[in-house]
């Protein structure tokens, strides 16, 4: 398991279609708004 965060939308988009090409298992388990921005 991994938790990670992100500073744009965008780069979490970008992250999760590389993923989905480089893992041979990917699963995204949850997504949550960072509130401490």
């Amino acid at each position: 398991f991994v938790d990670v965060t992100f500073d744009t939308e965008e780069n979490y988009e970008k992250a999760k279609a590389l993923m989905n090409i480089m893992a041979e298992e990917f699963k995204v388990l949850g997504t949550y708004k960072n509130a401490k921005k």
